[in-house]
């Protein structure tokens, strides 16, 4: 369940918006607007993974590690060591530490508040194609009642030629994320917001 952890700043806070106002992929554009049909707003992602867990590798074959924390030093290693920054630069809307708020912070009007954390991200390089794997815990406040109506893993797939890690749109980093919440939403999260609505 995505507790209490963080506190977002305003900068953070806009920053989680970010996902919502790029013009990327259909699929972000898609899950966009279904995010406001359902009046949902996205709070932010997290990536709760251990330090120097193996992701995977690239269609060229490099292997590529999570680092909580990127130095200078981890700039040149041997691998490709992916931080927050890189989903941040593939359009995520990525907040610090390994849990999202969903009740301290800033936050626009919506009545119901939605919030991921990355437990698994598998990469696969064939052919000159990135394959992604990845699950995602999704949660949805209600700030009426101040319960979490839902708290339920999703998984996303998403295959193309570009990973995103320097802002490439589109990209399978972010599409991927974006089929897990679409996984989320049509097998619990409109349910649960129906329920709540009455």
């Amino acid at each position: 369940m995505i507790s209490q952890i963080v506190r977002l700043p305003i900068g953070i806070a806009l920053g989680a918006m970010l996902l919502l106002v790029l013009p990327t992929s259909g699929d972000a554009q898609n899950i966009n607007q279904k995010l406001s049909n359902l009046q949902v707003e996205i709070v932010g992602v997290s990536i709760d993974m251990p330090d120097g867990q193996p992701l995977g590798r690239g269609p060229d074959g490099t292997s590529y590690s999570w680092d909580f924390e990127l130095t200078p030093e981890d700039r040149v290693a041997t691998e490709y060591l992916l931080g927050i920054e890189h989903f941040r630069w593939a359009g995520l809307p990525m907040v610090p530490g390994t849990e999202v708020s969903l009740t301290e912070g800033l936050f626009g009007p919506s009545r119901f508040r939605l919030a991921g954390r990355v437990t698994s991200l598998d990469i696969r390089g064939n052919g000159g194609r990135f394959e992604i794997r990845v699950r995602v815990q999704w949660s949805i406040l209600d700030t009426e009642t101040s319960n979490v109506i839902v708290d339920n893993e999703a998984r996303g797939l998403a295959k193309g030629t570009a990973l995103g890690v320097r802002g490439e749109q589109p990209n399978v980093l972010m599409d991927s994320v974006i089929h897990s919440l679409e996984e989320f939403l049509d097998e619990f999260g409109e349910k649960a917001i129906k329920a709540a609505r009455g």
